[in-house]
């Protein structure tokens, strides 16, 4: 198993070191734009695991050629006064029409987007590859699950493995709670009297608040993304909120877009995405995320 991480900033680097310790990976590649850092981070995640029996490559892109997982994190310098994710898209695109220019890739090879804005670049990598779209996942509602998870631990003081909720939509601005089928401690979000916009809000604004402190996510990102991989090396078919295309209108009454809904993640990429009850309210904000993620496809 050949697993290669292209782009190790913050969420590269921290994902590179979790990785580092699963047994499953033969091969971890590391890629980096900025000369000797990718050389540099192999050196010292090596020396934090002697032990370990899976090789650690640093190199150019075409060490990533023939993957098994290829997680894509690269992106462009970022202007720090940029908070919105959508306004990244300008940037990041050239970066990611470059790697898909230069690396070569297996019919098999699984693709994780983590450059932001997930959906659109989802879906852009779609148009200038020739992956198949289960082959491509776009990563970024997990981690907003997981804090909208530690957000309603601490208000309802219930533990967050006892708290089921999901996050669709977009890994930006409009993400979407599910607070209609969420469950607290197996009793209905309702019977908290809890704000479900605030919630909303407070949960946009973690993320930005992290990044404000610290200069970007780091360790919450890598985990999930930890996670995701996890599934599709052992093929675990867990269900998992991502990216990925809908073709037709069967979920939600979307089609034609890049969105993220729940999602069994297999050895094979999504093998199958999974409608879970929402209210008629919150399928109409679907419908709305839909058309504006469609909005910014066309200009693509």
């Amino acid at each position: 198993m050949k697993v290669s991480i292209l782009g190790m900033g913050r969420v590269g680097s921290s994902l590179g070191y979790l990785l580092a310790g699963e047994k499953n990976i033969d091969e971890l590649v590391f890629v980096d734009e900025i000369k000797g850092l990718s050389e540099g981070i192999s050196r010292d995640i090596s020396n934090a695991y002697p032990e370990a029996s899976l090789k650690i490559v640093s190199g150019d892109i075409s060490s990533a050629n023939n993957s098994d997982i290829l997680v894509i994190a690269a992106s462009a310098p970022t202007d720090p006064k940029i908070t919105i994710r959508m306004e990244l898209l300008g940037a990041n695109k050239p970066v990611i029409e470059k790697i898909f220019s230069n690396v070569r890739l297996k019919k098999s090879t699984v693709v994780i987007m983590v450059t932001n804005p997930v959906e659109p670049l989802v879906y852009h990598s779609l148009k200038i590859s020739r992956i198949d779209p289960e082959k491509i996942i776009g990563f970024g509602n997990s981690l907003d699950t997981a804090r909208l998870k530690s957000i309603l631990s601490k208000k309802t003081r219930v533990p967050s493995n006892r708290i089921d909720i999901t996050v669709l939509g977009e890994h930006g601005e409009n993400m979407l709670p599910v607070f209609s089928s969420a469950r607290i401690d197996g009793k209905p979000f309702e019977l908290f009297n809890l704000n479900a916009e605030k919630l909303t809000d407070s949960l946009k604004e973690e993320g930005r608040k992290i990044r404000h402190l610290t200069g970007g996510v780091r360790f919450g990102a890598a985990r999930h993304l930890s996670n995701l991989i996890q599934s599709i090396i052992k093929d675990r078919n867990k269900i998992i909120p991502v990216s990925s295309y809908v073709k037709s209108n069967d979920y939600y009454g979307v089609d034609d877009v890049c969105i993220s809904l729940p999602s069994k993640i297999s050895s094979s990429g999504i093998s199958e995405i999974v409608e879970i009850p929402i209210s008629d309210e919150e399928k109409q904000k679907i419908s709305s995320i839909s058309k504006s993620l469609k909005e910014i496809q066309k200009n693509l």
